[in-house]
């Protein structure tokens, strides 16, 4: 890239004598005399790429806040959509504790279909530390955030963590 830029800086301003510039030719001067010719020097660079970097970085705090994840209803879930991040709104059907720990299986039922949320041991420790009982979600309306996931040719959602699970009814 330095090299680029040496060989084109003598274009990027005005050659002593027209007639016998070539873009290649050695031209001497030192790299101060070439950049106060273009009119921009080191710190104006800074100060510019400074600027937009915290103007990008504000912009990146405040809108953070707004970016929720995609709400979708069960019957459009499908195999493109695996490890993306979305909110599922339905009835709980059914509550399943697996045999050799503390993962949980919600059945979960909207208008359009079923679908299997996976709430594995740290959140549904998380979520018991926050007085929410997994097995009293048994016939109540929930949302739920969480990651696409397939397990043995099978959609499920992989709740996020414990702040992605609110009781609707």
């Amino acid at each position: 890239m330095l090299i680029l830029w040496i060989e084109l800086t003598p274009c990027l301003r005005a050659p002593r004598n027209p007639d016998n510039f070539l873009p290649t030719q050695n031209i001497n001067t030192t790299d101060s005399e070439i950049i106060t010719g273009v009119g921009v020097d080191d710190e104006k660079i800074f100060k510019i790429a400074l600027l937009t970097s915290l103007v990008g970085l504000v912009g990146m705090i405040f809108t953070a806040g707004y970016i929720a994840p995609q709400k979708v209803r069960i019957e459009d879930i499908n195999l493109g959509m695996i490890d993306k991040e979305v909110s599922v709104e339905g009835f709980v059907q059914s509550v399943k504790k697996s045999r050799n720990g503390d993962t949980y299986f919600l059945d979960v039922v909207d208008a359009s279909g079923r679908l299997t949320i996976v709430i594995f041991q740290s959140t549904a420790h998380d979520l018991e530390k926050n007085d929410i009982n997994i097995t009293g979600l048994n016939q109540r309306r929930v949302n739920v955030v969480g990651n696409v996931a397939e397990y043995h040719g099978t959609l499920e959602l992989i709740m996020k963590d414990s702040q992605s699970l609110k009781i609707l009814a």
